[in-house]
């Protein structure tokens, strides 16, 4: 992955998750989340946790992270690709892979 290409999602192994609560597993998540995903705090980005039910063919199951609040595994309910894929996936290491948008889109109330 070149500089140059910023993944917009990543999905995260939910083994990678630790702490004794909700809160302390998420914040490990988007502790790992953040530097993926290159999120420059300092202009105000975070990352963004999203409970998917993604579970890979192996079997692992998987937590979605994202530096945009509106952004969702799958096009939502009203788009005209409803329920299609939006991210192009790439592996990485740990477990961990990539996600890419696969076309700029225009969200109501939203643009790209």
């Amino acid at each position: 992955m070149g500089e140059a290409a910023r993944p917009d999602a990543v999905l995260i192994p939910s083994s990678c998750k630790r702490g004794s609560n909700s809160r302390e597993k998420i914040h490990s998540i988007l502790d790992i989340a953040e530097p993926a995903l290159g999120v420059d705090k300092a202009a105000g980005e975070h990352a963004y946790y999203r409970s998917v039910p993604f579970t890979s063919p192996d079997g692992s199951s998987y937590n979605l992270a994202t530096r945009d609040p509106y952004d969702t595994f799958l096009h939502p309910t009203g788009h005209p690709r409803e329920k299609q894929p939006r991210y192009r996936w790439e592996d990485g290491e740990g477990g961990i892979r990539f996600g890419f948008l696969i076309e700029s889109e225009v969200i109501i109330g939203q643009s790209r």
